[in-house]
């Protein structure tokens, strides 16, 4: 073997860098990372407010409901003094309801899938703003491995944050909540 024939061999690491530069190869990875971290959630049950949000809410067990969903709060069933409106929240619950009844694992399943698709949704807002490629694959590894997303992709409740963003009313002011974290802002109040 000659030296231009060795030279003219790509290495492991090159080869690996081709075949990733398509998104058709990247974006599968991805996924299959993403699942295979938070895939321990599959086996959890329904924790805290699962239970009179999803369990025992009357207003997810028929798509007839779905109506009601934009025209009430998610806790008309329970008597509290919070108005929690969550329509969209209702209407993925509502989904759930009918593909899986009330088994956990099910729900978990959709809430990680839908973790995967915000990551796939991520590198792709990325190459629209203009991000290299590269750049644009490590923000989306960074969005689906970042320890930030343990509590909106394994609480099932917390899903709407997995999705990206939530909107509430409460009182006297609404509140954005972005995936991931709480970030409070309120509606301007008079002066």
């Amino acid at each position: 073997m000659d030296e231009t024939q060795e030279h003219l061999e790509p290495s492991a690491s090159e080869l690996l860098a081709k075949y990733l530069r398509r998104p058709g190869v990247l974006l599968p990875l991805l996924g299959l990372v993403t699942f295979v971290v938070y895939s321990g959630s599959l086996s959890f049950e329904f924790v805290w407010d699962d239970w009179p949000q999803i369990v025992n809410s009357p207003i997810i067990r028929t798509w007839s409901n779905l109506p009601r969903a934009f025209g009430s709060d998610l806790w008309y069933h329970v008597a509290r003094h919070q108005v929690y409106y969550r329509p969209l929240f209702v209407a993925w619950s509502m989904l759930n309801y009918t593909l899986f009844g009330l088994r956990p694992w099910g729900w978990h399943l959709g809430a990680v899938l839908l973790h995967v698709g915000a990551v796939a949704a991520v590198f792709w807002l990325a190459r629209r703003l203009g991000l290299e490629y590269w750049t644009a694959a490590l923000a989306a590894l960074i969005f689906a491995l970042h320890p930030v997303h343990i509590e909106p992709v394994t609480w099932v409740d917390c899903v709407a944050r997995a999705a990206g963003v939530r909107a509430a009313d409460e009182g006297n002011g609404g509140n954005l909540f972005c995936a991931g974290g709480n970030l409070r802002v309120a509606a301007p109040t008079g002066r």
